[in-house]
């Protein structure tokens, strides 16, 4: 501590420079961290910003609808009456739909249907809604269905399933010639001409 002339002590005026330093870094740090979450931030809203929405808005739960299994009905003396055979939709997410009127426009050509009834049917659904698939045919003949499947890869937002069937379920199959191996058979697997196919088939998963 200084003294002066008359004996009184002082506190010095002078700024420690050690101190000055560590202020000056932690100035420093704290401009480089909040530079950070700016520049993270810019990343995020701005250069990324339209890819993560869509992303975002494709991140959801999809609901699916389970049918009730149905059995064959038969009279009193085990005579069958009704049976079951199965039914191939082919529905739409709306949320899942990239380029809607181009898309729309070809599964209306594949179906023979007009697209507008289609875009109509598909509506403008908002929120949640977007993730509900919206059936378009219960029950595609094997003509329209095998045209959709093979030109599924060009669109988004279309599928087909089985319906009514649940996963660990067992479904019996019936394939006509004309849905198999065609009039002339198989021989090779021991089919003759005209034979029918039938496939066991058990449900892995709902989509």
């Amino acid at each position: 501590m200084p003294i002066d002339e008359a004996g009184v002590g002082r506190l010095a005026t002078g700024v420690d420079p050690s101190i000055v330093n560590r202020l000056v870094f932690i100035a420093v740090l704290i401009v480089l961290t909040f530079a950070v979450f700016v520049l993270r931030l810019f990343q995020l809203q701005v250069i990324e910003g339209e890819d993560l929405g869509n992303r975002a808005r494709r991140n959801s739960v999809r609901t699916v609808r389970l049918e009730a299994p149905r059995g064959d009905i038969l009279d009193r003396f085990g005579r069958e009456l009704a049976t079951t055979r199965p039914a191939f939709g082919v529905h739409v997410m709306p949320a899942e739909l990239r380029e809607r009127a181009l898309t729309l426009a070809a599964l209306g050509s594949l179906l023979d249907r007009d697209p507008g009834e289609l875009s109509e049917r598909v509506g403008a659904p908002r929120g949640r809604a977007r993730f509900q698939p919206v059936p378009i045919d219960r029950d595609l003949t094997y003509d329209s269905r095998s045209r959709i499947e093979s030109h599924l890869y060009a669109l988004p937002g279309v599928f087909t399933g089985l319906l009514g069937a649940r996963v660990g379920s067992v479904r019996v199959i019936t394939m006509p010639p004309a849905d198999a191996f065609g009039p002339d058979g198989e021989p090779s697997m021991g089919l003759p001409p005209g034979a029918d196919v039938i496939v066991i088939a058990e449900v892995m998963g709902v989509y």
